[in-house]
């Protein structure tokens, strides 16, 4: 790992040294999951014992599911993925499931890699344990990185010829770090899917909005958005990045847990001058709604707290101030339309969001610094000098060609 890895490693490093990564592959059970998209409900840290088998053959390309109870997606998705991901080492990472999923990963999948962890890490934590026992193991037995590792959940479906377009374009293209497929619903196939979409940016006070996907509005696929488009951030339902970028970077931050770490993770590697891509050629199909439905107060909570995180964390100086005021009052705005219409836990979950945002910021303060020195350019691209909300709802255009 390089010094900058280690400069930013995000409050990372810590929690996998200081946890005993014996929690290493159990090589005996498989299969994939959703991310991870809740805090740990105080499960006991799984007692794993590492069964050893031969090693497989050393891929490229490590296509990591993350599991949290979803061994009925892993049973529903993960055959598609292993049919159609030929040349792709296709491993599940399990953050202690409380269900059989681990048991019937080694029943119905026993080629399957699985890497049993102790404990439910979340989504940015789980996948950071899973890649840093990846890149533990693989040096344990001689075996070289994968050069890529891919970000997938347990509930996408894909077809045959969905891996190609995205790993010619980045063995064509150097200066991606990341990229991701035409994100569609699973559900409604000809419509864009919300987490994704056909690729991510955000407007000038940090609301995402994607191509394809502009707050609850989805658009049909009418191959509007069938080009090539540099973008600020891929969706971690399904984005594939390059294994060095994602140490260089510092990975994602796992005090995140759950929740629009994939974003911090790419603007940080904007910053860092790297690019981030939407290669519609490849397409997949998303069933969405994770581990907590829209709606819920917890995904309300972190997405606020996250979002006002990665603000502080990234913007440069020059907006900061007034990004972070103007944002003070826009959360007011929506914490008050919460109480009016009667969503009394959402209305909670802003105001515990701001605050708690307040109480660790101070510990984020040398992230930021660091972050800062590394700033290739004083503007960022893919962040829109206007308001996503203003555009929406006062302007009524709700589709990405409109705006």
């Amino acid at each position: 790992m390089t010094n900058q890895a280690q400069q930013l490693s995000l409050f990372d490093d810590q929690p996998v040294e200081e946890k005993p990564h014996e929690e290493k592959p159990i090589e005996v059970k498989p299969a994939e999951e959703k991310p991870v998209e809740k805090e740990p409900v105080e499960e006991k840290p799984v007692e794993e014992k590492p069964v050893e088998k031969e090693p497989a053959p050393s891929s490229r390309i490590a296509i990591v599911i993350l599991n949290w109870n979803g061994a009925t997606m892993l049973e529903h998705y993960l055959p598609g993925i292993l049919e159609h991901s030929k040349g792709a080492e296709v491993i599940v990472a399990d953050n202690a499931s409380t269900d059989d999923s681990v048991k019937m990963l080694g029943r119905e999948f026993p080629d399957v890699r699985v890497i049993a962890l102790s404990r439910n890490w979340g989504y940015a934590g789980g996948y950071n344990q899973a890649f840093k026992v990846i890149e533990t193991t693989n040096e344990r037995d001689g075996k070289p990185s994968p050069e890529y590792y891919i970000l997938l959940n347990s509930d996408v479906r894909v077809e045959d010829g969905w891996l190609e377009p995205l790993v010619e374009y980045m063995d064509k293209h150097q200066e991606a770090a990341v990229c991701q497929p035409k994100i569609l619903s699973d559900v409604f196939p000809t419509r864009f899917e919300y987490a994704g979409a056909c690729g991510g940016f955000l407007d000038k006070y940090g609301y995402p909005y994607c191509r394809g996907r502009i707050f609850n509005t989805l658009e049909t696929d009418e191959g509007q958005y069938d080009n090539v488009q540099e973008i600020l951030w891929a969706s971690g339902a399904c984005m594939m990045i390059r294994s060095q970028d994602y140490w260089n970077a510092g990975t994602l931050d796992r005090k995140f847990f759950a929740h629009q770490e994939e974003i911090d993770l790419c603007w940080r590697l904007n910053i860092l001058g790297r690019k981030v891509v939407c290669i519609p050629q490849s397409k997949v199909y998303h069933l969405g709604g994770g581990t907590l439905p829209k709606g819920n107060p917890k995904k309300t909570y972190l997405n606020f707290r996250n979002n006002l995180t990665m603000l502080y964390k990234n913007l440069p100086e020059s907006e900061l101030s007034h990004v972070m005021k103007t944002r003070l009052w826009l959360d007011c705005v929506a914490a008050i339309k919460e109480l009016l219409t009667g969503r009394f836990g959402d209305f909670k979950a802003i105001i515990k969001a701001r605050k708690d945002f307040e109480k660790w910021k101070a510990e984020y303060a040398p992230v930021r610094r660091q972050i800062q020195e590394l700033r290739q350019s004083d503007n960022d691209q893919y962040i829109s000098q206007f308001s996503i909300l203003k555009k929406y709802y006062l302007q009524r255009k709700h589709t990405f060609d409109k705006i």
